[in-house]
């Protein structure tokens, strides 16, 4: 699974999840994080759970 999700997986992992509605996301990129930190739902790179 990390050969899939990058040799920065660790890095990604520290942004935490963001709770949106009754899901919560977890970014997988910056650009993940920026939209989650401006209230929207990322459109990739990101987990949902």
């Amino acid at each position: 699974m990390r050969r899939q999700l990058g040799t920065s997986y660790g890095i990604r992992a520290a942004y935490g999840f963001t709770k949106i509605g009754g899901d919560n996301y977890m970014p997988m990129s910056k650009s993940s994080l920026r939209v989650l930190k401006r209230g929207g739902v990322p459109t990739s790179k990101y987990a949902k759970y």
